[in-house]
């Protein structure tokens, strides 16, 4: 993966905040399958269907569980086995291969879709939402296309742009009634668009500046066709096709597409790297005949051809959902959407959940959820182990591990985990199934917000080394964040003793609200050739941690 452009909140992922004017390879993160970009924060999903993200984070749009900025590309907990990935000024889509959405970071129009108005740190399921197939994020406003060819739209709408024909602001998913066969989706600033199986654009929003296309400039509340350009049109027969139930690693049946040019002519580009492949897995649907297909030949009116598509599905199980794009003369002339839902032969344990969250909890108050885990597969499946990684979460009853220890074909078993959070802030964790089954390891991501501040540190010490007797040492700082959720108390930062330390400079209030920093400089200025020692304390109301030392260490030389 390669960056380039600004870079004053560490977007680029390059470890630093300096712009570059030429293309620069990140390091942090490799076999990249997608690629998305928000407000100044970006994202890639990698083929194993992780998502790492980097850049701005002032509202917890990386979905990291708080709000520290990242100069290099991050793991996202919480979340896998992703398809797509779109971001907006503070908040971020994604779409999982199962077909559900989530969500996270800034929810001050509603634009994370779970019905609230409070921004999450970590990705939270949007309500109502089944077989997505990409996701768009204008500003404020959150948008998602159905394999049936469906949008729907939440979050702000000062402008219309959720195209429901009203003004008024959603917090939860709104199908656009007036629009279908949609093939693919885009957003502006306050406007989105979408294109449909027989190639017509449609536009809908903010029109202050002619953005929509349609000729003038009023906002439209209701998706609104663009005028096409009539010198060249084409088909694809069918626009969808369904490969139907698939066993998982088995080349699926070709099915035929035809393609067809009803006006002007085109150079038809069918070449393998040409196709736009935009699957719900890496290599799905990747496979093709070209059939009587002609790469490079040119297609008059009433010229056509037909071609053949299969590929396979290497993981997973469930619905997947793909498209292909054939290019003719250098542009996208059409696109067929493709689907399949996988198949698996042998035993296969399914959680009825992708992810508990727990939500913000007073601290040392446990709560407890159960997940309830179903043999989806063709044979019997044992499980030998259940546990949890991740401080706070603890497993209090299953019963996945009796002695029967068998779950036949249909038959399901239950954990319960407990959390409780002992400090403010973030916590991530799994619960982890080991089983007999063709996949082994059945993994269930964690998440909870611990309800009180939580103060972090930039350094533990102060070590200044030998600075000459009747000179002053380069200042150090130290940085205090709140990494909670409640305002941080700060009562008192002294020196236990008076001498050759001092605190030179203190930006630090009486209060530090939730994501907010401030600093403390200290100086060391030696009158002597002398080894000494001080110690600072910090005394705050943070339940995990009221006192903090700092020891201090300089040499006059």
């Amino acid at each position: 993966m390669w960056a380039t452009g600004g870079n004053w909140d560490g977007q680029l992922g390059l470890g630093d905040t300096e712009k570059r004017s030429a293309f620069t390879k990140l390091s942090g993160v490799s076999d990249v399958a997608t690629i998305a970009t928000g407000g100044s924060h970006s994202f890639a999903i990698k083929d194993d269907g992780s998502v790492w993200a980097w850049g701005y984070n002032s509202n917890g749009q990386l979905g990291l569980g708080d709000k520290t900025q990242r100069e290099v590309p991050t793991k996202v907990d919480g979340i896998e086995d992703l398809a797509a990935i779109a971001g907006g000024s503070s908040h971020t889509l994604a779409v999982k291969r199962d077909g559900t959405v989530y969500a996270w970071g800034s929810n001050m129009f509603g634009q994370l879709g779970n019905g609230s108005f409070a921004d999450r740190l970590v990705p939270v399921l949007v309500d109502g939402l089944t077989d997505v197939v990409a996701v768009a994020a204008s500003s404020y406003s959150s948008y998602a296309l159905t394999r049936q060819g469906n949008i729907y739209a939440w979050g702000y709408n000062f402008f219309g742009q959720l195209g429901l024909g009203h003004t008024t602001n959603q917090t939860r998913p709104q199908l656009i009634g007036s629009l279908s066969d949609v093939i693919a989706i885009s957003a502006g600033q306050a406007a989105a668009y979408a294109i449909k199986a027989d190639g017509s654009v449609w536009s809908f929003g903010w029109n202050a500046e002619g953005q929509l296309g349609l000729g003038n400039t009023t906002d439209r509340w209701t998706p609104t066709q663009i005028a096409a350009a009539e010198h060249v049109a084409s088909t694809l027969t069918p626009a969808r096709v369904d490969f139907g139930t698939v066993e998982r690693g088995a080349d699926m049946t070709p099915q035929s597409v035809a393609f067809q040019v009803t006006t002007g002519s085109m150079n038809l580009d069918f070449a393998k790297d040409a196709l736009g492949v935009d699957a719900g897995a890496p290599g799905l649907f990747s496979g093709y005949t070209p059939g009587t297909c002609t790469s490079g030949l040119m297609y008059d009116a009433s010229g056509s051809c037909q071609f053949d598509l299969t590929g396979k599905i290497n993981g997973g199980t469930g619905p997947r959902v793909g498209r292909i794009a054939i290019p003719a003369d250098g542009t996208l002339a059409k696109a067929v959407v493709l689907t399949a839902t996988a198949n698996i032969t042998g035993s296969w344990l399914k959680a009825d959940r992708s992810v508990v969250d727990f939500g913000k909890r007073a601290l040392n108050t446990p709560v407890d959820e159960t997940v309830i885990f179903t043999n989806r597969g063709t044979a019997d499946v044992s499980v030998s182990n259940v546990q949890t990684t991740g401080t706070g979460f603890s497993v209090t009853e299953e019963n996945c591990t009796d002695t029967s220890g068998v779950l036949e074909p249909g038959a399901s078993c239950t954990v319960s985990v407990r959390y409780a959070a002992t400090r403010g802030g973030a916590f991530n964790g799994r619960l982890v199934l080991t089983t007999d089954a063709v996949a082994p390891l059945v993994r269930v991501p964690l998440s909870g917000v611990g309800d009180a501040p939580r103060l972090v540190r930039s350094q533990a010490r102060f070590a200044f080394g030998t600075v000459p007797k009747g000179t002053t040492s380069d200042p150090q700082t130290l940085t205090l964040r709140n990494a909670g959720t409640q305002a941080l108390n700060l009562t008192s930062f002294n020196l236990m003793r008076p001498g050759p330390f001092g605190i030179v400079g203190n930006t630090c209030g009486a209060t530090l609200e939730p994501g907010a920093d401030c600093a403390i400089t200290l100086d060391y200025a030696p009158l002597r050739r002398a080894l000494n020692r001080n110690r600072a304390i910090l005394v705050t109301d943070d339940p995990s941690n009221p006192t903090l030392y700092f020891p201090l260490t300089g040499t006059g030389g």
